[in-house]
């Protein structure tokens, strides 16, 4: 797998764990009695009872609409790594605003419910538990992969050495004749005769070792 195939992949994760987390509860304030817990749940919209039968609790702010934002601004950049070459500094950016926005909402979210798990004052005469939920630390986790994807993302390609330019040619060994020059084209170049082409031969003239012809009168 490339590293910008994983940074997609991560990506997609770190969307889908922030988005999960924050319908899971990020803090508990209550008290247990025999076996059953009674008390407030906050999750990233807004604060519930447990049981839910319980009754006075009014509007409360839904800090999961700038986590979800985030989360659909990394679906964005991993989609658009996939554009060509020239384009993909835009996913690069969108990976970039993605994962700062969304550090920023959940170090936001961790403020907030830190605050309300830390009371001015607390009654020591009554046993109320405060502590965080699964989906705070999932949101943790979320962000460290949103990182990562991040790196992995502006990775650049491998260097491929590119193609040696012009013809390749292959020398063939003529196993026939010795004497058999081949060139680089694979053509064997034929041996003329020395009389070809502006050498004339010879004039046949009388042969020297015949007898002349006796002269009649």
């Amino acid at each position: 797998m490339s590293r910008r195939a994983l940074g997609v992949l991560l990506a997609a994760i770190a969307a889908a764990t922030s988005v999960s987390a924050t319908f899971l509860p990020l803090s508990w304030i209550g008290t247990s009695r025999g076996g059953d817990r009674f008390g407030l749940v906050t999750t990233g919209w807004g604060t519930d009872t447990a049981p839910a039968t319980m009754d006075g609790i009014g509007p409360q702010a839904q800090i999961g609409v700038p986590i979800v934002i985030a989360a659909v601004l990394l679906v964005l950049a991993a989609a658009l790594v996939h554009l060509p070459a020239h384009q993909r500094l835009a996913g690069r950016y969108t990976a970039v605003a993605a994962t700062a926005l969304l550090i920023g909402s959940v170090w936001t979210t961790f403020m907030t419910v830190s605050a309300r798990l830390s009371p001015n004052s607390q009654d020591e005469r009554l046993t109320i538990t405060y502590e965080y939920g699964a989906g705070m630390w999932l949101l943790v986790a979320a962000c460290v992969v949103a990182i990562v994807a991040t790196v992995y993302l502006h990775a650049r390609p491998p260097v491929r050495t590119p193609a040696p330019g012009g013809v390749i040619v292959h020398r063939l060994d003529d196993d026939v004749d010795a004497d058999t020059d081949t060139p680089p084209f694979g053509i064997s170049v034929p041996v003329l005769p020395e009389n070809h082409l502006g050498q004339a031969a010879p004039p046949a003239g009388p042969d020297p070792g015949a007898a002349s012809p006796e002269r009649t009168t």
